[in-house]
Formats: C-alpha cells, structure tokens, sequence
C-alpha cells in the first residue's frame, strides 16, 4: 500500500457519504407504539397499524394536526379581576 493516508481518507469519505443520505422508512410498530404512547394515551391496535405504514416526520406532522390551538377550557374569572395586586 503505497499511499496509506489516501486509503483511510477514501474509506472515511465512502462511510459519511452512506451515512449522510437519509433514507425515509416506514416507522413500524415498534417505534409508532412508542410515539403514540409517548403523545397520548394507550393507543389502540387500528392506531398503531395505521401510523406503522408512516415516515417518522409524516407522524409527527399528523400527531401535531391535531393539536388545539385554542384552550379547552374558558379561564377562570379571576383571570379578568381589575382588582390591584396584593
């Protein structure tokens, strides 16, 4: 091996160039189990199955569609109290 350092400098360039190219997979049920049980609440079996058929972003970006922007709840009445503060 004449030029050892062009060899190692090759080899690294080959294993960053693989590593850099992200690929976007289906989840699986594995990892959709653990994101639907870590945004809510027991996921069901027909929720897990149809999230395993996602990318990891269309997940998240279909968990985040269904957030509230507004407040469930109306505030309490002391939240438009004028009174000073003590």
């Amino acid at each position: 091996m004449r030029h050892p350092l062009a060899a190692c400098m090759l080899l690294v360039a080959a294993c960053t160039a693989q590593a850099a190219v992200p690929v976007p997979d289906a989840m699986g049920d594995a990892d959709a189990r653990q994101l639907l049980l870590r945004t809510g609440f027991a996921p069901t079996a027909a929720q897990v199955h149809e999230f395993a058929a996602l990318t990891r972003v269309e997940g998240v970006d279909r968990i985040l569609a269904q957030t509230r922007s507004e407040a469930s709840t109306p505030p309490p009445a002391f939240a438009f109290d004028d009174a000073p503060l003590r």
